[in-house]
């Protein structure tokens, strides 16, 4: 995140990214990782449903699923009340 943005600016932006993946793209899960030593990261999306699947020597691994993004979509319905807008631009 850009230095002084507001904190509920990662929200917005996993909302955003979370939304556009399952609405208009179709999926059903996403994957990623972590370095372990990025506590606020990682606590961020455990919080926001991730499941930690397994871990290497630097890097936690997640996934989280269609269910768990839709409870959180509602839980922090409030960061982002409407849904996401794709507009396409030439």
């Amino acid at each position: 995140m850009k230095q002084g943005a507001l904190q509920s600016a990662a929200i917005e932006s996993a909302l955003m990214v979370y939304s556009y993946a399952i609405d208009c793209l179709g999926f059903k899960e996403a994957h990623f990782d972590v370095r372990k030593n990025n506590q606020s990261v990682w606590g961020f999306h455990e919080r926001f449903g991730a499941r930690r699947i397994q871990e290497t020597v630097y890097d936690y691994l997640y996934a989280i699923d269609a269910q768990a993004i839709m409870a959180s979509r509602i839980r922090y319905k409030k960061y982002l009340p409407e849904d996401v807008q794709v507009t396409k631009v030439d």
